[in-house]
């Protein structure tokens, strides 16, 4: 990992529980009450938190045609910003992937430092992030990504792992 980067600026308030996104506070809001039922048995809880399937978010990734982008959003759907890409998000919600994958097809070492210019630029207002990891990397993928998650804790949204060659569902199952 790059040394001589830092944290963005913007996320110190996330980290030092000074300010909240979406994602923090529904999953306070989950701990506190509980999205397991269990507080239905409870009456002194008088708020639930609805459990429903979500409906299927469509992303697609990045386009340069006006036409594609207005297609995309009379659509509802979203765009999938590659930290190697583009940094724009045409006015759209958005997602935000580290650009593992496109260094490993070009045969090119991830960049770390495109990656930070990304989260700091989009991060705060992206739908969720995925970490860092290494393609077909298995466990030394989830100790890079593991870094990474430490590092951009307090994120206001969603830190997503991509689950390499060799890991087990035991490796990440009791992370959040």
């Amino acid at each position: 990992m790059t040394s001589d980067v830092a944290t963005p600026r913007w996320l110190e308030p996330y980290a030092a529980g000074e300010k909240m996104g979406w994602s923090q506070n529904y999953m306070a809001y989950a701990a506190y009450y509980g999205v397991d039922g269990s507080a239905d048995d409870e009456p002194e809880y008088e708020e639930r938190i609805v459990i429903q399937r979500p409906s299927i978010v469509g992303y697609a990734s990045r386009t340069g045609t006006k036409r594609n982008l207005a297609a995309l959003y009379d659509a509802d759907w979203r765009l999938l910003v590659s930290a190697k890409g583009a940094l724009r998000t045409e006015g759209m919600r958005y997602a935000l992937d580290n650009g593992a994958w496109s260094a490993f097809v070009q045969q090119e070492p991830f960049d770390e430092d495109a990656f930070f210019v990304a989260v700091d630029r989009l991060g705060e207002g992206a739908d969720w992030i995925v970490l860092p990891d290494i393609v077909a990397g298995g466990l030394e993928s989830l100790d890079y990504t593991l870094r990474w998650k430490e590092r951009l804790r307090g994120m206001p949204t969603k830190l997503l792992i991509a689950v390499q060659n060799g890991m087990q569902i035991d490796d990440v199952a009791s992370l959040h």
